[in-house]
């Protein structure tokens, strides 16, 4: 149940999230295959969002040779996001990852997000990414987790990524984790 978005808006095709890649064994890792599927090959995706950077989001960002997935991307994720997972220090009390895997989850961020930054831009709620989609904030998850607001007229489609994992849940018990 992990799961990307493709938006062909404002002329761009912009990808949120990249699914696992290989990071989660063979039963993941389909998002390539299924972009070509429906006719998109990944050097035609100029944008790809970032909702947060945990692997199954940020896992189809590389090859298995280390190299970006989507060369004519521009990146973009919360500046939060970018700074926690890049920092020195981060602070992993407020998270709901288990002690044995925070070393493990900081050192994929850290490489993923090294490899994609010079094309990478921080983004802050508010800002508009193209017209029509728009960065939300929605820390809790990680400290920089987005959300985006898509709208078209009087249309929106509100695109929570992790923010809830289960509606029945998470909804009823907001303090449940999937971890």
């Amino acid at each position: 149940d992990v799961n990307t978005l493709l938006l062909n808006i404002g002329g761009e095709l912009i990808l949120v999230d990249s699914g696992a890649g290989g990071l989660f064994g063979p039963s993941l890792g389909k998002m390539r295959g299924r972009l070509s599927a429906a006719g998109v090959e990944p050097a035609q995706v100029t944008g790809v969002v970032l909702t947060h950077a945990h692997g199954d989001h940020f896992g189809g960002l590389l090859d298995g040779d280390g190299k970006p997935v989507f060369p004519n991307a521009t990146y973009f994720a919360s500046k939060t996001e970018v700074d926690f997972w890049t920092g020195s220090d981060p602070d992993f009390s407020k998270l709901r990852i288990p002690k044995d895997r925070q070393e493990q989850s900081l050192a994929a961020g850290k490489k993923y997000l090294a490899a994609i930054k010079g094309r990478l831009t921080p983004v802050m709620p508010g800002k508009k990414i193209v017209e029509g989609l728009e960065v939300v904030d929605a820390p809790g998850h990680t400290p920089g987790h987005i959300a985006l607001l898509v709208s078209s007229g009087k249309e929106a489609l509100l695109n929570a990524a992790d923010t809830i994992h289960h509606h029945i849940l998470m909804f009823a018990h907001p303090d449940w984790t999937s971890a």
